[in-house]
């Protein structure tokens, strides 16, 4: 019994994740933090940077007396650098692949290394997103041909029509690789309509959360991401969010397959309007087509003047290019190498001064091959995918129009996608509420309607999904009200210790009534006391400082991660140098 000719990636935490669960009941991190969809590509397909060992499967079923006693038959070398040789035998039970199903016999194997790029490529969209809806025990779904795709780690997207069926039943779980999850809210697009086939989409909220595996991640929306990073447009903590960049970009750079050599040419130099030699130079590194990481610190050596250039190397000749924009972390605290972190925006994009190694982790290609969703019973999962390659025009366009109308056809509702008319009309039906996926399951492009069927003369008519982000980001972004919550006084929250200005003008700190009973005391009436806010019962005032019976603690500012790892050149340590 021959094994499948397949690539497989081996690292050790393949070996951890086989037999993971999918779903959880654990909230994921900054869960309460995100604002928009736009991070989704990063968040949930970001590649890892693994120094890991691609290698080839070829090999035949193994008799158990082939094997010495003492043999571990589950040994593979992960490290590039202790392979045996480049072409060599192992054997074992379990999985084969990532993703595979599990071997009930012996197996040996030959392996050989292969090119990474080609395992990369290989190992690229494996990962799904597609859900089938469960219905209640001796419900029929007369909808026999509807799924969901996540776009978010507890959110399905499908069309309305997929939510109930002829008994106004609806489904009560979703199953994705044999894994069952409740569901326990199913909203339909308050525009749509039984009888009509316009806004037919529907959000459908699940009980437990995605786990960050190698088998499964929501398909995203491709929205225009913004260059600006952890705005309040985008997160609710600004200062966590710069934490947690800060650290992936630095562990990023620091990583194996990024040499100093690689780092060095993708160094810029920032120049300011006055230049001034005896000051101190400042480096950034180029870390996306427009972006530059750099120093707070540095540049604060050339006043608060913020550099108007970086320079950089091209064949010999120095060439620059404009900063339009300067984003400072806002948890740094002036000098400090704490939290250290700046971004400059640059007005023309530099994609080949981008470390090769985190290329990848920047680029945000879209692949031109949309999958379309037909039914094809022979298939594990009743789906299969049909390419659809370019968008509608001349004939198809046309019909079209007629099919919508001329005023919804000039509109962004839909999409209009021509077929190629690859199949016989009719004999294959598109699946209801599924979405057109890339050949990477990456990105969901829209979701199928009734309008017409693949294959046949008329356009395949999909819903444009960017239509209805403003609908789909309230419904996946929203939070139940955290139960620690209090009431506070004011426009803004305030803590233990806060700093706060008495009417009088002078400054103090936000403290519970019993610890400044002498302000509290020579208070002529209840408008001398300048209120921070309420905590349960207790009543918290300004309380200037020589008036507070329990002063608070000042704050001890503890190195960020950042500030603890090998220094690179952006950050202009001068001390350290770089190897």
């Amino acid at each position: 019994m021959a094994l499948l000719h397949r690539v497989a990636l081996f690292t050790t935490l393949a070996m951890a994740v086989c037999g993971a669960e999918l779903f959880t009941q654990t909230v994921p991190d900054d869960f309460y933090q995100r604002k928009d969809l736009s991070d989704c590509l990063e968040r949930f397909h970001a590649p890892k940077l693994y120094d890991s060992q691609c290698l080839i499967f070829g090999g035949t079923q193994v008799n158990v007396t082939e094997l010495t006693e003492g043999v571990c038959p589950t040994c593979l070398w992960t490290n590039s650098k202790v392979l045996p040789a480049q072409f060599f035998q192992t054997a074992g039970f379990g999985e084969i692949t990532l993703g595979g199903g599990s071997v009930p016999t012996l197996l040996k194997t030959a392996l050989s290394a292969t090119d990474p790029t080609q395992c990369s490529e290989s190992l690229r969209g494996h990962r799904k997103s597609r859900v089938r809806f469960l219905w209640p025990e001796g419900e029929q779904d007369v909808k026999q041909y509807c799924s969901g795709t996540l776009i978010d780690y507890n959110t399905v997207l499908t069309s309305a029509s997929c939510t109930k069926n002829a008994a106004g039943v609806h489904p009560v779980e979703v199953e994705i690789l044999e894994e069952r999850v409740k569901i326990v809210e199913i909203q339909v697009h308050p525009q749509f309509e039984e009888l009509s086939p316009h806004h037919n989409l529907a959000l459908v909220r699940l009980e437990k959360y995605l786990n960050d595996t190698e088998h499964v991640a929501p398909s995203c929306m491709p929205l225009q991401k913004s260059s600006e990073i952890c705005t309040d447009r985008q997160t609710h903590d600004p200062v966590a969010c710069w934490d947690k960049f800060a650290e992936r970009t630095k562990r990023n750079l620091l990583n194996n397959l990024c040499s100093s050599q690689n780092i060095r040419s993708s160094t810029v130099r920032l120049i300011w309007s006055a230049q001034d030699d005896q000051q101190q130079s400042c480096v950034g590194t180029v870390i996306k087509p427009d972006t530059v990481i750099t120093s707070i610190r540095c540049m604060l050596e050339h006043r608060d003047t913020p550099p108007v250039e970086v320079a950089f190397n091209d064949m010999g000749n120095e060439r620059r290019v404009k900063v339009v924009k300067t984003l400072k972390h806002p948890g740094n605290k002036k000098g400090s190498r704490n939290r250290d972190t700046a971004l400059l925006l640059l007005a023309k994009p530099l994609e080949n001064l981008i470390p090769n190694c985190i290329q990848s982790l920047v680029a945000d290609k879209r692949f031109n091959r949309t999958q379309v969703p037909v039914y094809k019973q022979e298939t594990s999962s009743g789906i299969l995918g049909l390419p659809a390659s370019r968008m509608c025009n001349g004939r198809m366009l046309d019909s079209f129009r007629e099919l919508v109308g001329e005023t919804v056809a000039h509109s962004s509702q839909y999409t209009c996608w021509d077929t190629d008319q690859r199949l016989v009309p009719g004999t294959i039906p598109v699946v209801r509420g599924a979405g057109l996926l890339d050949e990477s399951n990456r990105f969901i492009h829209g979701v199928t309607t009734d309008f017409s069927t693949y294959g046949s003369v008329d356009p395949l008519v999909s819903v444009n999904l960017t239509s209805y982000i403003d609908w789909i980001t309230r419904f996946v972004l929203y939070r139940p009200p955290k139960l620690e919550l209090v009431f506070r006084g004011g426009e803004d929250e305030f803590d233990f210790g806060s700093s706060c200005v008495l009417k009088n003008g002078t400054t103090g700190n936000c403290m519970p009534e019993y610890g400044c009973e002498r302000t509290i005391n020579e208070a002529k009436s209840v408008q001398d006391i300048t209120i921070c806010g309420f905590e349960g019962s207790v009543s918290y005032v300004c309380c200037p400082i020589g008036h507070q019976d329990f002063p608070p603690i000042p704050e001890i500012e503890h190195p960020s991660v950042v500030s603890l790892l090998p220094s690179l050149p952006y950050e202009n340590v001068r001390l350290v140098a770089f190897e």
